[in-house]
């Protein structure tokens, strides 16, 4: 016990009961197509994918529950997340002076993570939670340089974003899921901790 005599010797002499494997596995890439459609006319083509697989085991308190090396409280916490992106841009020269930029964009992600919790060496809890987006938008811009040293610029952008959860608790005796995860739908009640407000939940909330 004790504090050490200085912060480099915190962070090197730190102390867990259990090793703490965590990997991180990324792939992405991205496409970018031009088309020259006639004089200062460009179609202009960028597609995105990335995924990432996550995992890790981590212990929060450094003490370990007699007589075994067993920790009172840690996570095994596998994270999930995919996404793919479209633009597609019709790029105009009209003048030396003026040009213009259209074009429409799409999104689409999904995340999982799906926790074990244990404390004192037993399972206590596995949340699960899964959140899908998808955004839509089309956009367009307008540049005139009225001087060489002045541009005046209008544009604008409309964007739909659409965003869909679900999830589950399940602990050795009981299980409660909310969503459209095919895992049952949970309505009820809680206690908001911040505001100490009753809050209802209808078991099927999304957001746009």
């Amino acid at each position: 016990f004790g504090a050490p005599k200085d912060d480099e010797a915190y962070h090197s002499n730190s102390h867990t009961v259990i090793a703490q494997p965590a990997f991180l596995k990324t792939k992405a890439a991205t496409f970018k197509a031009t088309w020259q459609l006639a004089e200062g006319q460009r179609l202009v083509s960028v597609l995105g994918y990335r995924k990432t697989n996550e995992n890790s085991v981590q212990e929060f308190d450094g003490a370990s529950v007699l007589p075994g090396p067993t920790p009172v409280f840690y996570t095994k916490r596998p994270q999930d997340a995919k996404q793919i992106s479209e633009e597609l841009r019709l790029e105009s020269d009209w003048s030396d002076t003026q040009r213009s930029t259209v074009g429409l964009y799409y999104w689409d992600s999904e995340y999982t993570i799906n926790q074990d919790t244990y404390v004192f060496g037993a399972l206590s809890n596995s949340p699960f939670f899964v959140q899908k987006t998808k955004s839509k938008a089309v956009f367009g811009q307008y540049d005139w340089d009225v001087a060489s040293n002045v541009t005046l610029t209008i544009g604008g952008r409309y964007n739909k974003e659409d965003k869909d959860a679900c999830g589950s608790l399940r602990t050795p005796t009981s299980f409660l899921s909310f969503g459209s995860c095919n895992l049952g739908n949970y309505q009820g009640s809680y206690i908001d901790p911040a505001t100490g407000a009753t809050i209802t939940s209808t078991g099927k909330e999304s957001w746009s």
